[in-house]
């Protein structure tokens, strides 16, 4: 059942990275450099969108040949934990410089509910509720393309001015 889910939410993540280079990185390169803020926002949809691809097709390949997929989920949770944390804190810090490529409105709930899933990614990696790892490792795959989505949206939104 979450393989298939993997697979899809790498398919997505694939062809979203692969449309945000060729929009903004191919398009906005021949009209000169890109904003401090269209810079912050191109990083972020690239690193959510990678990272959903990458974390997809690696526990992919982990859960297909293993039978005890407990450990599997306790160490993707805690991995993915750990990424998404590093994004949302680089994400966090760029807002608080007002360097953040999201309007605020969208930018903080955004912050608060991957939070909040991180911190049920290090509770499932920690052995706390094994039972849903796979759910909250799943949610958070979503939560990233959730963010990817409405950071893309604000962007093509505000043309690279935020507000």
């Amino acid at each position: 059942m979450y393989s298939e889910l993997l697979h899809t939410s790498a398919t997505v993540a694939a062809t979203l990275a692969g449309f945000i280079g060729v929009v903004f990185i191919l398009g906005r390169r021949s009209e000169g450099n890109l904003s401090i803020h269209e810079l912050s926002a191109v990083f972020h949809l690239l690193y959510t969108a990678l990272g959903v691809l990458f974390f997809s097709l690696v526990m992919s390949v982990f859960l297909a040949p293993t039978v005890e997929q407990g450990l599997i989920w306790q160490v993707g949770n805690g991995a993915f934990g750990l990424y998404h944390l590093l994004g949302s804190g680089r994400a966090t810090a760029e807002a608080l410089r007002g360097e953040f490529g999201v309007r605020k409105i969208i930018a903080w709930p955004l912050f608060i509910g991957s939070y909040l899933i991180i911190g049920a990614n290090f509770a499932v990696a920690a052995g706390y509720f094994p039972e849903i790892g796979p759910l909250v490792f799943m949610l958070g795959i979503v939560w990233l393309l959730l963010v990817t989505a409405a950071t893309f949206i604000s962007l093509l939104s505000t043309g690279g001015r935020i507000a």
